[in-house]
């Protein structure tokens, strides 16, 4: 099964970098057919928000290939002797970890009914509905309107969100790092890759409320 979910997180990786390879020359195309200078001060905004949007996709697509070949790499066809097995689950770290994940989910999700408005709290915390709008809007076409099933949406994927950028923290913090050497270095890898592309989101929000 982790062997079988590897092979697809790697071939959904792949279809995402020939599709973002795409992207990256129909945009050059069409800016090489402006001149620079006809560039207004709008265009110079959504063309940086696009290169940052650019590089939150291949960063998710790179960590979605490390992630499936982890899982490759951990699957029933490796050899017993490069098993190495994992720490035991402890239940007050796994306990913090979800609390504090799920806590920020719901309060991105709720919190700005219960709070005032801060373009610094959603900096920190409206990356999950960006991608979201991207995913659904710009990516398959569909227009999430005003309801229950947007609403479910939305705090699906801020809960889901907030779970992937923590584990790896919560991985490091309960691993055996002396032992599971390998599976250190992929979390921390995967840590870089999660910090960098919330920055870049955050920026794009930025991006986005400057525009």
């Amino acid at each position: 099964m982790r062997r079988m979910a590897g092979n697809l997180l790697m071939g959904l990786s792949i279809v995402g970098m020939v599709a973002t390879a795409l992207i990256i020359v129909l945009g050059l195309v069409e800016l090489l057919t402006k001149r620079a200078g006809s560039l207004s001060e709008d265009d110079q905004t959504e063309l940086t928000a696009s290169v940052l949007l650019i590089g939150v996709f291949i960063a998710l697509e790179v960590a979605m290939f490390l992630s499936g070949r982890y899982l490759r790499r951990t699957g029933p066809g490796r050899p017993a002797e490069e098993t190495v097995p994992c720490s035991p689950t402890r239940p007050i770290p796994l306990m913090v970890y979800l609390a504090v994940s799920l806590g920020i989910g719901l309060f991105a999700s709720f919190g700005s009914k219960m709070v005032p408005a801060s373009k610094a709290l959603a900096f920190l915390i409206g990356q999950p509905q960006v991608l979201t709008q991207l995913i659904f809007g710009g990516i398959l076409g569909l227009k999430l309107v005003e309801g229950a099933v947007r609403q479910a949406i939305i705090v699906a994927a801020n809960l889901l969100y907030f779970l992937v950028l923590f584990y790896p923290v919560y991985s490091i913090a309960t691993m055996n790092r002396v032992v599971e050497v390998a599976r250190f270095k992929q979390m921390k890898i995967l840590l870089a890759i999660f910090v960098g592309v919330h920055i870049l989101m955050a920026m794009v929000l930025a991006m986005l409320v400057k525009a």
